[in-house]
């Protein structure tokens, strides 16, 4: 959950806390606007750093296989800047037609959310042209539940096919 520009952005975490604990919910909302509270947050603990740790460090492996095999990759994070560029690069680089985009960053409305890659599928038509992008997720699968979870290993990056309508009306 972050407050941007005065409005409110939702991830599938907030929305997957939300389902879980309204109540949670009620207090990011109110953590937003306090600082006092927000510095109160539990930290994480150990297991989830490491989890998290691995996971990243699955994720730049795959990474450096792609670029490896000469695969033409967009870094969306590498510039930085704020959600909304994020997702203008992202689309720049769907409508480019990149063969992988990595870190890509998608907004519809008050919901937005991140993929560790987005992978060109050829011959699927799109607003693009005549492809679409599949979500590869590398990480270790995670099933979440409010703040808690539960990890287990994937031999590769889990894929589901996409099809973006971002912008269309």
């Amino acid at each position: 959950m972050q407050l941007r520009d005065g409005a409110c952005l939702f991830s599938a975490t907030d929305v997957v806390g939300y389902l879980e604990c309204a109540h949670l919910t009620a207090l990011d909302l109110q953590s937003l606007h306090d600082a006092a509270m927000r510095a109160e947050k539990v930290a994480e603990d150990e297991s989830v750093a490491l989890i998290a740790r691995k996971g990243t460090e699955h994720e730049l492996a795959y990474l450096q296989r792609l670029r490896a095999e000469g695969r033409q990759v967009v870094d969306i994070a590498e510039a930085r800047g704020s959600v909304d560029d994020k997702v203008a690069r992202t689309l720049a680089a769907m409508a480019g037609g990149a063969e992988v985009v990595y870190q890509a960053t998608l907004r519809d409305g008050q919901l937005f959310g991140h993929a560790d890659f987005l992978m060109r599928v050829d011959g699927v038509p799109s607003k693009f042209g005549n492809w679409c992008y599949e979500v590869a997720d590398t990480k270790p699968t995670c099933m979440c539940r409010g703040r808690r979870a539960r990890a287990r290993r994937t031999p590769g990056p889990a894929r589901s096919r996409a099809f973006w309508q971002v912008g269309s009306a």
